[in-house]
């Protein structure tokens, strides 16, 4: 897939945009935490999935959540931002509020360290968290699971 096509499939589905496009913000994100070489597999994976209808991304700032329904009103997300942690946990209020306004009782993110989960509790919302593993460059790797409840 083209960049060209990956940044079509991005656009902006809801929230507040940042001055960055949310494909921009994506691939910057995952230039930090994965070789090079796996980058464009994964914008691929991601752009695929948001044609396809399975997920969206969901910009507030320079920080987007990459939606997809998990079970019967969870949202699972994952996060690529460069903002810096006190403006990330506005994003997190923000993503919430918009999750919420769309019927979602829970969103819920795998996260590689738990500093992510302590900024969510920070900004106020109910956290619940439990470790778990997932599988990177095939050997099963510490992680934690994280539940935000939307009262």
């Amino acid at each position: 897939m083209s960049d060209k096509t990956a940044m079509a499939a991005l656009q902006q589905e809801a929230g507040t945009g940042g001055s960055k496009h949310p494909a921009v913000i994506m691939r910057n994100y995952l230039m930090q935490q994965m070789p090079a070489s796996e980058v464009e597999k994964a914008m691929q994976l991601i752009a695929t999935s948001i044609n396809m209808k399975k997920s969206r991304p969901v910009q507030f700032g320079n920080t987007v959540f990459w939606a997809m329904q998990g079970a019967p009103g969870e949202l699972d997300v994952h996060v690529f931002t460069e903002e810096q942690p006190k403006t990330l946990i506005k994003r997190f209020q923000q993503a919430a509020q918009w999750a919420k306004s769309k019927g979602f009782k829970k969103i819920t993110s795998t996260l590689l360290e738990s500093g992510t989960a302590e900024m969510v509790k920070a900004a106020g919302l109910p956290v619940k968290i439990t470790q778990t593993t997932v599988n990177m460059n095939n050997r099963s790797t510490p992680a934690y699971k994280m539940e935000v409840g939307l009262l």
